[in-house]
């Protein structure tokens, strides 16, 4: 994972100071702006996946979606709730509360069902849930739906694709079919498919908290996550939970791993 282990103390610390487990922020995000949609960056796509959100960025403007970002590089709180870190996990989802308040913002855009979970099970579990006109939606299913009814087109390529469900898929099974609808846009070849996957997704150690307080489990569970998926054959290993796709990319060979934001911004027909 390419951390050191860190004590729930040091990490409370640093989610309290600057709202992410990295350390200080950079000082290049841009600030959230009224808009009818916002999309969740968090800290792990900003940090180590950026192109992903760019890449979302771009296919929500496809849509003539008007979208913000929110989120910029700060944490949804869910590594603190998991920690048991209630207190901090509440002042994340109060920051979280208070963007979509200040944009105006009425769809929650997010990139991962780690993030779908957080939104729509654990803010409420937390006392601190959204204000009720705001709808999460997957970016996933969000772009799936639009493809199916022809309102977006991608440019099929033979490319030899294996899909990996991100960790917490198992809690919203039925987001499996969405990522799967839009791989299939992109290559005229099958879709091939790892053992784990859909309801029996494994968690590939991104999340929980492992890559910092169990460091050597977290890589431990990428690599047996990246053999499964190698067991299928396929050129590439395709994921789309920017936090799920940096860690894989910690044991993966170069270009073997890639975001699924990115690979449809690349394929749309323009």
């Amino acid at each position: 994972s390419g951390h050191a282990p860190s004590s729930v103390l040091q990490i409370n610390e640093s989610l309290q100071r600057w709202g992410n487990p990295y350390g200080p922020p950079d000082g290049d995000a841009p600030l959230p702006s009224p808009a009818s949609a916002m999309l969740f960056a968090g800290a792990t796509a900003w940090r180590l996946s950026r192109a992903e959100v760019k890449a979302a960025r771009w296919l929500l403007a496809a849509l003539e979606i008007e979208s913000t970002l929110g989120g910029i590089g700060r944490s949804s709180g869910y590594l603190a709730y998991t920690l048991g870190l209630h207190d901090t996990a509440r002042a994340l989802a109060q920051r979280t509360i208070e963007e979509l308040e200040q944009t105006g913002s009425r769809t929650l855009v997010v990139l991962s069902p780690e993030h779908a979970h957080v939104f729509t099970t654990i803010y409420p579990l937390l006392g601190t849930p959204l204000p009720e006109h705001v709808e999460v939606v997957e970016l996933s299913t969000l772009l799936a739906t639009h493809t199916e009814a022809g309102r977006l087109k991608f440019a099929a390529a033979p490319l030899d694709l294996a899909y990996h469900d991100p960790c917490q898929t198992p809690r919203r099974a039925e987001r499996a079919r969405a990522s799967r609808a839009l791989l299939q846009a992109v290559t005229t070849k099958p879709l091939r498919e790892p053992f784990w996957r859909g309801q029996r997704a494994a968690n590939c150690g991104a999340s929980g908290g492992l890559p910092w307080t169990q460091p050597a489990l977290s890589s431990s569970m990428a690599r047996a996550a990246m053999d499964d998926a190698r067991t299928t054959g396929a050129a590439t290993i395709v994921t789309d939970a920017p936090k799920c796709l940096a860690h894989l990319q910690t044991v993966a060979r170069d270009g073997e791993v890639c975001g699924l934001y990115s690979l449809l911004a690349k394929q749309l027909e323009r």
